[in-house]
């Protein structure tokens, strides 16, 4: 001890403790932000913060000890002690809280500055004591490096934030493709014959053989996996459909008085299988707990796996941005928070080996996780995040849906365009008609013009004077329809769907009669699940137990979560919409959810199922699917629109019942750089999705226009006040292409957020396409060279710009291994067709 009393009477040995702190926090904080990655794993999560933690507290203590130099081992021990609890009740309290109040990104900054801030004023106060014995040299210095060290830390972290130069050396972003013609891009008899092959043994057949299936589940804590011989295995009736053959297996535990249906499909065209996992309690008492429920669990022959994966929407200008991974021998996690499906990444994962890949897409419209390996091949298991509790006699639960297409080959354009193609094949044919709409309005928009039935006359007249009437499928009311009492707040009166007078004085129906007059559509906006305690419907709600309450109210007005998974309330409500519809003469029923459900599940698990985790959200999501099917049985040819606050709901399920027409809420606001933001919406979504719409309110010029090009357009009113002309032409030119979009999608180039970027995208097949390419404002001008995808080698093709002016005439060949050039200029955008001859 004596000789640590001599150290610490020393500046030189004062000044490297504090160096050495500064540099090992420094590096902690520069890579902190990491651990918000999803390939940060627990165990390097938590050694960070116990760094933090006991460096942060080791300066604590040392600030007692330079006051007092004659400590005594015990003395030195319970400064110690308090120095590393104090600082972890901080650090943790603060972590926590933030968290739930805050986005990941500002919980990590601030405890970030909480970090540097108790350094630097450790490292003042040590220094003032020094100073105090006379002991002035480099500790002040130190003082200021520290400072500045940790600052510069903090903005250099920033750029491990998604989208960051340093996030993508950990995670890649810039994804190039290498080039493919037709032939190695379609679905061949081998990708069919591997997927039946994997599908019968893996699905179909296992447990009757004896070996694992591909899902599993444990009652009691013993997993299917491990009992296969408590489970009877019988078929059920098979049924067709017009491009898939669907198979029912039975699995009863006679035991347990547990059965386990799967109802399978398998698609030929697409070499998809699909299925879902039933567990029903078939006995006269409480089953044995269920866990561990996942509907897939194993291993794909994924030689050097990589995972291609995207981001969802969270409201921001990466919305939808597409990632690599190499899979790690050890497990990694992607799932979703706050219950929406989309709002972290998108249930749709594409895992390309060195000997083929294999997409995998989830249908759950609530939490889901998914965990991916490489120790056997790939392994990937994937479930509801949270499901654990009994069945009660005759209660039946149900896992997410399942897909997996299988692809030969090292390309993974070809898994990306087989999944685009199952999505479009599972939506009802009228969803490939669509083609633009008309934005009416909504309540709180700075231009209420054209809301109401006069206005949606006016707004017809202009279309008309115009000769634009054809160029519209679709009128678009949003929110605000129903403001009976005149608040003028939506978000507070949605609930009782009650048409307002002032605006609507013959109703709505009146304005619906008039549209398809015109042949014109209407779209509606409806919220049906979040009910605000200032609506008529949540005294409804109240009085029969319908409502899933929260954890706290709000002082403006509080929501509630109507029960969709109590059978009464789903009825009230799917025939409460029902009616609203025919009575309102809606073609496109337009569906929000703005509101985050876990909370309000998790409050239901508690007060309506004994506490069984996830029961709650299980019955919530079965219910809905019954909701939306029962709307489209009573009126047959709806349309549903998916919103969700901008893409947050976007899974398979959902995506076989509806469409997203507002993918992103980060249109709603008219940023600098959300022309390239739509562009990345469309690279990114596309990979996934074939039909998905974007708008842009503040369209001024040619570029603007061409940036939200995609399967659907949405054009506001404003279009028409201002520009007339380019109105005209944009929509002239989208009717050139609009068929282009519902074909195979190649991206071209890689694609960020960037302004020095050249983005390229190309839609078609191996007859006729399009190529879209946007010079962004900082991109150099001058020749760039484009390569195309799924052309025929020994085919001739002709490019031309859509003003017509010729590009290039080459063969296919040619075209993927040479490419075409443009000439660019800086904030430009360029539409080439490309067709056969």
């Amino acid at each position: 001890m004596s000789k640590f009393h001599s150290l610490l009477q020393t500046n030189w040995f004062v000044v490297l403790l504090q160096v050495v702190s500064m540099i090992v926090l420094s590096v902690c904080m520069l890579i902190f932000p990491k651990k918000f990655l999803p390939y940060w794993s627990p165990a390097e999560s938590i050694a960070m913060d116990i760094a933090f933690i006991l460096i942060d507290g080791f300066l604590f203590a040392l600030c007692f000890l330079l006051k007092k130099p004659d400590f005594t081992a015990r003395y030195m021990l319970l400064w110690l002690f308090i120095g590393v609890a104090s600082t972890a009740a901080v650090f943790f309290t603060l972590t926590l809280v933030l968290n739930k109040v805050f986005d990941n990104g500002v919980a990590c900054y601030t405890v970030l500055s909480f970090v540097a801030a108790l350094a630097v004023a450790c490292f003042i106060t040590q220094d003032v004591f020094c100073f105090a014995r006379g002991k002035k040299f480099l500790l002040v210095l130190v003082s200021v490096l520290s400072l500045v060290s940790y600052v510069t830390c903090i903005l250099f972290s920033f750029e491990l934030r998604r989208g960051g130069w340093l996030f993508r050396l950990f995670s890649e972003d810039e994804i190039t493709f290498d080039t493919a013609s037709y032939e190695e891009l379609a679905v061949t008899g081998e990708d069919k014959a591997n997927n039946k092959t994997w599908y019968d043994n893996n699905v179909i057949n296992a447990v009757k053989e004896g070996k694992k299936p591909a899902f599993d589940f444990a009652l009691g804590g013993k997993k299917l996996s491990e009992t296969l011989s408590d489970w009877k295995q019988s078929f059920g009736e098979s049924y067709d459909f017009a491009d898939g053959k669907g198979t029912v297996i039975i699995l009863l535990n006679e035991k347990e008085a547990v059965q386990a249906t799967v109802k399978a499909v398998w698609y030929e065209k697409t070499a998809t299988c699909e299925w879902t996992v039933y567990l029903k309690n078939v006995g006269h008492k409480n089953s044995s707990v269920v866990s561990s429920f996942y509907p897939l669990d194993t291993s794909f022959d994924c030689m050097s796996p990589y995972l291609y994966f995207s981001y969802g929407s969270e409201f921001k200008n990466t919305d939808f941005a597409l990632h690599r991974n190499k899979i790690p021998s050890r497990k990694v996690t992607l799932d979703t928070i706050d219950g929406r499906t989309s709002q972290t990444y998108l249930p749709f994962f594409n895992i390309s080996g060195t000997n083929g890949g294999v997409t995998v897409g989830i249908g759950w419209s609530g939490e889901w996780k998914a965990e991916f390996s490489s120790k056997h091949g790939a392994n990937v298991t994937v479930g509801q995040k949270t499901l654990e509790g009994y069945l009660t006699p005759g209660e039946e639960i149900r896992s997410p849906l399942i897909s997996v297409s299988s692809y030969t080959g090292k390309n993974p354009l070809k898994g990306f365009n087989t999944f685009r193609q199952r999505v479009l094949d599972s939506l009802p044919e009228q969803y490939g008609n669509m083609k633009t709409f008309a934005f009416a309005g909504a309540e709180g928009e700075a231009n209420m013009a054209f809301v109401g039935e006069e206005g949606t006359k006016r707004l017809i007249e202009i279309f008309e004077s115009q000769n634009l009437l054809s160029t519209v499928d679709y009128a678009w009311y949003d929110a605000g329809w129903f403001d009976v009492e005149g608040l003028g707040e939506w978000g507070a009166t949605s609930g009782d769907w009650e048409v307002d007078p002032r605006r609507y004085p013959n109703g709505l129906k009146a304005v619906s009669d008039y549209l398809h007059e015109k042949n014109i559509g209407m779209i509606l906006w409806y919220e049906p699940e979040r009910i605000p305690d200032r609506s008529k419907i949540y005294q409804t709600g109240k009085e029969n137990g319908w409502l899933l309450s929260p954890d706290k109210k709000s002082k403006k007005y509080t929501n509630y979560l109507w029960n969709m998974g109590d059978e009464e309330a789903n009825k009230y409500m799917r025939e409460h919409i029902d009616a609203s519809i025919k009575e309102n003469g809606v073609d496109f029923y337009r569906q929000d959810f703005n509101i985050n459900p876990d909370t309000y599940w998790r409050n239901g698990d508690r007060d309506l199922y004994d506490g069984r985790k996830g029961f709650c959200e299980n019955k919530y999501v079965v219910g809905e699917y019954k909701f939306l099917d029962y709307l489209v049985e009573q009126n047959p040819g709806l349309l549903i629109d998916n919103c969700a606050s901008g893409g947050r709901r976007i899974d398979l399920e959902m995506c076989r019942r509806s469409v997203p027409l507002w993918r992103s809420d980060y249109n709603c606001i008219n940023y600098p750089d959300l022309s390239e933001a739509c562009q990345y919406q469309t690279y990114g979504l596309s990979l996934w999705l074939p039909l998905s719409n974007c708008g842009n309110d503040w369209t001024t010029d040619e570029y603007d226009y061409r940036s939200f090009l995609g399967p659907i357009i949405e054009c506001y009113p404003s279009f028409l006040n201002g520009d007339t002309e380019g109105y005209k032409k944009f929509t002239a030119e989208y009717e050139q292409i609009k068929e282009y979009f519902l074909k195979n999608y190649y991206p071209l180039t890689p694609c960020t957020m960037s302004d020095k970027q050249v983005v390229a995208m190309q839609f078609g097949d191996e007859k006729e396409g399009v190529v879209l390419v946007f010079a962004r404002d900082k991109s150099k001008a001058g020749e760039k060279t484009f390569k195309l995808n799924g052309l025929k080698a020994n085919g001739n093709y002709v490019l031309k710009t859509i003003e017509g002016a010729a590009v290039t005439t080459k063969s296919g060949a040619a075209l993927m291994k040479e490419g075409f050039t443009l000439n660019t200029e800086k904030r430009t955008a360029y539409v080439v067709v490309y067709k056969g001859e």
